[in-house]
């Protein structure tokens, strides 16, 4: 619904689109390891980098995901404002540099998962 041609114009629901896929993906990198897990078929047990990289993928998209819905909130307020000038701050082109934003900051604030995280260790929060 979100992807329709008379909504890929709308600020907020290309907030809301954007939010929608980066949930996709955290649900994908979580459920499907898992599921896999469940069968022995989990790579990320044997290869350390697969886990660093799952832990990443789902700990920024998630993050994207919030991040997203909160800029779309505010993208809600700034078009029904009386001010004239926040109105017309709620633009395409500043919803998808906004986006940008988050996504280049999401990745620079979980790059430490890769030097940081010791995968496949026992009783452990994440394995």
């Amino acid at each position: 619904v979100l992807s329709q041609k008379s909504l890929r114009s709308n600020p907020c629901s290309w907030f809301f689109l954007a939010s929608s896929i980066s949930s996709l993906i955290t649900l994908i990198s979580g459920v499907a390891v898992r599921l896999l897990a469940g069968w022995s078929a989990d790579l990320t047990n044997t290869v350390p980098w697969l886990c660093k990289l799952r832990i990443f993928v789902l700990f920024v998209s998630r993050t994207i995901a919030s991040w997203l819905i909160m800029l779309a909130t505010v993208d809600r307020w700034f078009s029904s404002s009386i001010d004239v000038n926040r109105r017309h701050m709620s633009k395409l082109k500043n919803a998808q540099l906004g986006a940008l934003l988050v996504v280049i900051l999401s990745s620079l604030a979980y790059t430490q998962v890769f030097y940081c995280y010791e995968a496949n260790l026992t009783n452990t929060p994440l394995q």
